[in-house]
């Protein structure tokens, strides 16, 4: 080894022990029970919560927006690839034009992808423990607890990343060149879903090169044969595109344009991702983070999967809040290997000190804060308690006050609706909903022109 190659390495070790040195090696073992059947009966309970919550509520202008275009499936729209419609679809065609019809499919597959990621907490840290806790805090992070009951493509987004995270656990451990075409399914499903999974490439990519032991997967015909099982997958999508003068690419590419570079949205965005998380699991996940930078669990291939399946991404979300702003949903998709990563924390990392006792009391308080930020969110979309108004966020994600516009809209002579342009340019009226808060099947096309 050459005195250059010798330098280099002595400044990786060392970028490698600072996490260490910021937190120290010495720890006590930190209590965690497991009680595996209490948890199931909670994820259980808060997913019956969460199919009464989506037939209770009303639909929001976007869901009104994807139901109209459940009506005319096509290989893409404007915005956003086909799935969310088709589940909508799906959904309406066994339960009638209702909210609960247009949000049942979104819901249903929340306890599957729920399953999916204990599973693959399991399969990458070989402790159920963990696994228990990741599908707990999965289970109680704002993208399921109230994501899952909102059919926008966020939610099948959320669920094809777990797929994915799941087929390329079993790749580490199995072995199995089979996997691989799983990988291929789980990534044309998602990019079928939203044009976010396309990240994961890189990520995928990073991953293979990084662990020693999956390098040689590259000179074998198995990568590239998922590459062309995703490709193929989505290339409905891309014909559409094609045929319409790349319509929905160039609506997303305009995100990329940097027409000003800004500070003010940073905070706004780190502060989302704390309540979306909830912040006892964000504080779990972060540490979780640091504790498999320094190797205190699982295999460098799991510890690594994680890594990558989130820091791309969100590093892309940070570089993008300096000319616009992120919502609080994008990032959704980072989220079953953050909460792997929190359950790591909780479960496994032996922490001392200070940072014991941070452990110890974000994973007590985790359950009580989960359920109450899904309770508040569920009584205000329900009932209203608290006049909130126009900035009242349940309006948005859960149609809330659309039944009384929709009645009070209902009276008006049909050429005398009022119509006003709405976010990105969409009008904003009834929506199509009618006076109890479901898309209205007769006339929901002829008013939201």
């Amino acid at each position: 080894m050459t005195r250059e190659q010798e330098r280099i390495r002595t400044l990786f070790d060392q970028l490698i022990s600072a996490p260490r040195k910021a937190f120290p090696d010495r720890r006590e073992k930190f209590d965690v029970p497991n009680d595996t059947r209490a948890i199931v009966i909670t994820i259980v309970v808060l997913f019956g919560i969460r199919l009464a919550v989506a037939a209770a509520t009303p639909l929001s202008s976007d869901e009104c927006l994807y139901w109209m275009w459940s009506k005319s499936l096509a290989a893409g729209y404007l915005d956003h690839p086909p799935v969310t419609p088709i589940l909508i679809r799906l959904g309406t065609g066994l339960f009638g034009d209702t909210s609960f019809g247009v949000r049942s499919i979104g819901v249903f597959i929340s306890l599957p992808a729920t399953w999916a990621v204990w599973r693959s907490a399991v399969i990458l840290f070989k402790d159920e423990k963990i696994g228990a806790g990741a599908a707990l805090f999965f289970t109680l992070s704002l993208p399921v607890a109230a994501g899952s009951i909102v059919m926008t493509p966020d939610n099948p987004s959320l669920a094809a990343t777990v797929l994915l995270l799941l087929c390329l656990a079993k790749l580490l451990d199995t072995g199995r060149r089979e996997w691989w075409l799983a990988i291929g399914v789980a990534f044309g499903v998602g990019m079928l879903s939203k044009y976010t999974t396309l990240f994961f490439s890189v990520s995928i990519l990073i991953w293979v090169l990084t662990v020693p032991e999956l390098r040689h997967w590259l000179r074998t015909p198995w990568p590239w044969i998922s590459g062309v099982i995703a490709f193929a997958l989505f290339s409905p999508t891309l014909l559409w595109n094609f045929q319409h003068g790349w319509a929905s690419m160039l609506y997303q590419y305009d995100r990329l344009v940097i027409r000003e570079w800004t500070l003010r949205f940073l905070g706004d965005f780190l502060a989302s991702q704390v309540g979306m998380a909830t912040p006892p699991i964000f504080v779990l996940g972060f540490m979780g983070l640091i504790g498999l930078l320094r190797r205190d669990a699982g295999s460098l291939g799991a510890r690594v999967l994680l890594m990558v399946m989130g820091w791309p991404l969100f590093l892309y979300f940070v570089w993008h809040t300096f000319h616009e702003r992120v919502h609080g949903n994008w990032p959704e998709p980072l989220y079953p290997a953050f909460v792997v990563a929190a359950a790591v924390a909780a479960c496994s990392v032996k922490w001392s000190g200070v940072w014991r006792s941070i452990a110890y009391w974000s994973r007590r308080s985790a359950v009580p804060v989960g359920i109450g930020c899904a309770a508040v969110i569920y009584l205000q979309a329900v009932f209203g308690i608290v006049p909130l108004g126009s900035i009242d966020p349940t309006a948005r994600a859960l149609g809330a006050g659309w039944p009384e516009l929709g009645a009070a809209m209902d009276e008006c002579p049909r050429d005398e609706h009022p119509v006003r342009p709405g976010r990105g340019g969409r009008p904003v009226h009834d929506a199509g909903i009618g006076a109890d808060g479901s898309p209205d099947a007769k006339t929901g096309g002829a008013r939201h022109v």
